[in-house]
């Protein structure tokens, strides 16, 4: 199952569920459904601190750039 949500406490979030340890069957897909989107979207990146979000805590990557 893959869950898409726009304008939450992000602009856009990708969700993906499926039983049992199948991480990178998620990662895949989720993966996948990134792509197809960024075909007709124009993503806010900065080089420096990652994708624009509209909340502070989930800025960059994760690697604590904050």
């Amino acid at each position: 199952m893959v869950s898409i949500m726009v304008n939450e406490e992000d602009h856009l979030r990708i969700q993906c569920l499926l039983p049992g340890l199948q991480l990178k069957e998620c990662w895949d897909l989720a993966n996948t459904v990134d792509d197809g989107l960024e075909v007709g979207l124009n993503f806010a990146f900065s080089e420096e601190k990652g994708y624009l979000t509209s909340c502070p805590t989930n800025v960059g990557t994760g690697s604590g750039l904050l």
